[in-house]
C-alpha cells in the first residue's frame, strides 16, 4: 500500500489515517502479520509489533538521525522486547514536514502516546543527542505521575551541567556517507537536520534538571573522541534508582557498528538473553587476537562497611563492568570482624553470587585463611561455585597474618604456614576426585569424596606470598602461582624474588614459565596526575593508617634524622608510593608503570580500587583503567609482543 502511487498526492496526515484505516482492517481479520510494523503514530515509530512482549523499549536516534539508525535491533532483541523508535519532523515518514526545534512539544507528543492504552514496562534508550531525549522523556514522565521506566540506557551523551568538547556536524558526528555526501541535496537535508537537533540539545543544556527514579545504565565508547568515562559516570547523581556503568568498544556512534554490544548490556540489564549476543564479537576479536603477557584483574580488600542497604554497591558494579569490559578476574578477599575490610568474610558466599551474575570473568579468592577451614568444607563451597560459574574458579590460600582473625582457630596461629599447605594438599587431592579418611559421628574411620564434582579436573591455586625470599621460593617448589603486593616491597626487590620463584620452579621439575605471578597494586587512573593525585591522597594515607604496622615501619623509616610536622610527613609518605608504588595517574603514566611491572616479573596486576575513593570516582576510573587495559594491549600488539 505505502508504494501505491494514488498515494503520491496525498499529505502526510492522510497517508497515516489511511494506513491505520487499512491496519486496524488488517487486525480485525487476522491477516496482520505479528512483527510487521505500522508506522501510525506520530512521534515513535513500531520498529516491531510485539504484542506478547514483556517490555517496549523506545530507541531515541543520534544527531540528524532518524528510525532507520536502529533499523537492525529488531532482529537482535528477543522477542520480550518490543522496539520502536523516535521520528522527529524532516525524517523518516515524516520526511516532508519542517524539523522540529521545540522540545517541549516533541516531549508532550511522546508522552502522550507512552501513556496511552498500553501499560507494559518501558525502556529507554537514547545515543548522543537520543541520550539527552531519553532523561528528558523519564524526567518528564516523572512529572506528570507516570510509572517510572524500567530502565533509562544513555550512551555517550554526558549529564546535564557537565561540560563536553563541543559536538560538530562533522561526517563522523552524523554518520554522512560517501553516498551523501556526494549527493548536495541529501548532504543538506542531514546537515538542516542536525543544525535543529542542535537547537534542541541547547535547549536541554539550559534547563535544570531534576534526578529520576528509574535506574540508568550508561555506555560510555572507548574511542569517543568528545566524551571520556569520568564524564559519563557522573550519570549516577542523576538516578535513585541504581547506577550500571559499562563501556563500548569503538567511536562515538558505535551502536551503528556494533547494535550487539549495546543490545547485550541493554538485554542483561533487564535480565533477558538477546538474540544475537555482543559478547561473541569480542570474543572473536580476543581469540584473533596474539595472547599478551599482562592481564589485568580488580581486587577488593579494604572496602568501608556504610550504613544502609548499599554495602555492596561498588562491589557490584565494579564487577559488572569488569566482566562485560573483558578484565581477567575478579579477586574476593576473606577479612573479619573489622569495619574496614570487613564486608568480606566468607569469599565463597560472593563467588556464588558473582558465578550467576557474571558471564567470563574469573573468580578468585584472595585469598582464603586456609587455617581456619576445614579442608573438605572448603573443597565443597568452591566445587559449588565453579559449577555455577561454569568452571571460572582459581583458589587464593594464605596462612593469615592477623591474628585477631584466630578466634576461629587459636590453636594453629603460631603453625599456620605449615597448617596452610598441609590442607591446601588436602583441598587438591579432594579436586582431583581422590578419597580422604575421615572419623565419623559413631567414631568410625570412613572415606569421603568431594560432591559435587568440580568442572575443572585441576584446580588453579595462587599463594598468597609476603615480601620475603623464602615464601617465593616455597611457591615455586610446590609449583604454586603467586599473588604478592607492590605496596610491601620495591619494584627491583620484587623482580628479584621472581626470578627466585622462577628457578625454584624448575630445580623442582615444574615448568618456569607456566608458574603465574599476580601484583596487587592500588589503582587510580585518571585524565592527568594531579587530577589523580587530589582524588586519592587522603583515601590512601586512611588507608595505610589502618595498615599499622606498614604505616609505622614507613613513618619511622622517613622520620630518621630529620625533624619534620606531621603533614609533611604524611605528604612524604604519598609522595613516595605515589610513584613507586601504585597504578596512580594519568594514561600515560600509568602505561609507563604497567610496562615496568611486567619487565619486573608480573603477569597480571590486581588493581585494588576499594580503598576509601567515593564511588562515582570510583567508577569513573575505572573507565580509564579499562581504556589503560586496550591501549597496553594495542600497543604490546604494535610492538610485536
Amino acid at each position: 500500500m505505502r508504494n501505491d502511487p494514488r498515494l503520491k498526492d496525498l499529505s502526510s496526515d492522510q497517508k497515516r489515517k489511511l494506513l491505520q484505516a487499512a491496519l486496524e482492517a488488517r487486525r480485525a481479520s487476522g491477516t496482520l502479520d505479528r512483527d510487521e510494523a505500522p508506522r501510525t503514530a506520530r512521534w515513535l515509530t513500531p520498529l516491531a509489533v510485539r504484542p506478547a512482549a514483556r517490555f517496549r523499549l523506545v530507541c531515541f536516534p543520534h544527531a540528524a538521525a532518524g528510525p532507520d539508525s536502529f533499523r537492525s535491533w529488531p532482529d537482535l532483541l528477543p522477542p520480550e522486547v518490543e522496539p520502536l523508535a523516535l521520528c522527529l519532523p524532516g525524517r523518516g515518514e515524516r520526511g516532508d514536514e519542517p524539523a522540529a526545534v521545540e522540545l517541549d512539544a516533541i516531549l508532550e507528543g511522546v508522552i502522550r502516546e507512552l501513556a496511552h492504552g498500553d501499560q507494559r514496562p518501558i525502556v529507554l534508550y537514547g545515543h548522543s543527542l537520543g541520550g539527552a531525549m531519553a532523561f528528558a522523556v523519564a524526567n518528564a514522565m516523572k512529572v506528570r505521575g507516570m510509572p517510572a521506566p524500567r530502565l533509562v540506557a544513555i550512551a555517550a551523551m554526558a549529564p546535564p551541567g557537565v561540560a563536553t568538547s563541543e559536538l560538530t556536524t562533522t561526517a563522523e558526528d552524523v554518520w554522512i556517507t560517501d553516498r551523501i555526501l556526494s549527493n548536495p541535496q541529501l548532504s543538506a537535508q542531514l546537515r538542516d537536520r542536525a543544525e535543529a537537533d542542535r537547537t534542541l540539545l541547547l535547549t536541554w543544556k539550559s534547563r535544570s534538571h531534576d534526578w529520576i527514579e528509574a535506574p540508568i545504565l550508561a555506555i560510555s565508547a572507548r574511542d569517543d573522541r568528545w566524551l571520556t568515562s569520568d564524564k559519563m559516570v557522573q550519570w549516577a547523581a542523576m538516578t535513585r534508582g541504581g547506577f550500571e556503568f559499562r563501556t563500548a568498544p569503538g567511536p562515538h556512534l558505535f551502536h551503528l557498528e556494533t547494535p550487539e554490544i549495546a543490545i547485550e548490556y541493554l538485554c542483561d540489564s533487564l535480565g533477558v538473553a538477546p538474540a544475537r549476543s555482543g559478547i561473541g564479537i569480542d570474543a572473536r576479536r580476543a581469540a584473533a587476537a596474539p595472547k599478551l603477557d599482562l592481564g589485568f584483574s580488580l581486587f577488593f580488600f579494604s572496602a568501608e562497611e556504610t550504613e544502609g542497604t548499599e554495602k555492596y554497591k561498588l562491589f557490584d558494579a565494579a564487577v559488572r563492568f569488569a566482566d562485560r569490559a573483558g578484565f581477567e578476574a575478579v579477586w574476593l578477599p576473606e577479612r573479619h570482624f573489622h569495619p574496614v575490610g570487613g564486608l568480606f568474610p566468607n569469599p565463597s558466599v560472593l563467588g556464588a553470587a558473582l558465578a550467576a551474575g557474571t558471564r567470563r570473568i574469573r573468580i578468585r579468592s584472595g585469598s582464603v585463611v586456609l587455617p581456619l577451614h576445614d579442608p573438605l568444607r572448603v573443597a565443597e563451597e568452591w566445587s559449588v561455585v565453579d559449577n555455577l560459574s561454569g568452571g571460572r574458579v582459581d583458589l587464593g590460600v594464605v596462612p593469615g597474618w592477623n591474628p585477631n582473625d584466630f578466634v576461629l582457630a587459636p590453636e594453629l596461629y603460631e603453625n599456620r604456614w605449615a597448617a596452610v599447605f598441609d590442607r591446601l594438599e588436602t583441598v587438591r587431592r579432594l579436586w582431583r576426585g581422590d578419597p580422604i579418611l575421615r572419623v565419623n559421628g559413631r567414631g568410625e574411620h570412613i572415606s569421603v569424596r568431594l560432591h559435587p564434582r568440580p568442572l575443572q579436573a585441576e584446580l588453579p591455586v595462587w599463594i598468597a606470598t609476603s615480601a620475603n625470599d623464602e615464601s617465593f621460593r616455597r611457591a615455586g617448589e610446590l609449583g604454586l602461582n603467586i599473588i604478592t603486593a607492590l605496596l610491601i616491597q620495591s619494584v627491583n626487590d620484587f623482580g628479584r624474588r621472581v626470578r627466585m620463584y622462577r628457578e625454584a620452579r624448575a630445580a623442582a621439575g615444574h615448568d618456569p614459565a607456566r608458574g603465574r605471578v599476580t601484583l596487587m597494586v592500588h589503582t587510580c587512573v585518571g585524565e592527568s596526575d594531579a587530577a589523580v593525585r587530589r582524588i586519592v591522597r587522603e583515601p590512601f594515607l586512611n588507608y595505610m593508617r589502618t595498615v599499622q604496622s606498614l604505616w609505622k615501619e614507613t613513618v619511622e623509616a622517613l622520620r630518621t634524622g630529620t625533624k619534620v610536622s606531621q603533614e609533611a610527613l604524611e605528604d612524604m609518605v604519598f609522595e613516595r608510593y605515589f610513584h613507586r608504588s601504585t597504578l596512580f595517574g594519568s594514561l600515560e603514566t600509568c602505561l609507563s608503570r604497567a610496562r615496568e611491572l611486567r619487565d619486573a616479573g608480573a603477569d597480571e596486576i590486581a588493581c585494588m580500587i576499594d580503598f576509601g575513593v567515593p564511588y562515582q570516582q570510583t567508577m569513573a576510573a575505572l573507565g580509564w583503567l579499562d581504556r589503560l587495559r586496550v591501549s597496553f594491549s594495542d600497543g604490546e600488539k604494535q610492538n610485536g609482543l
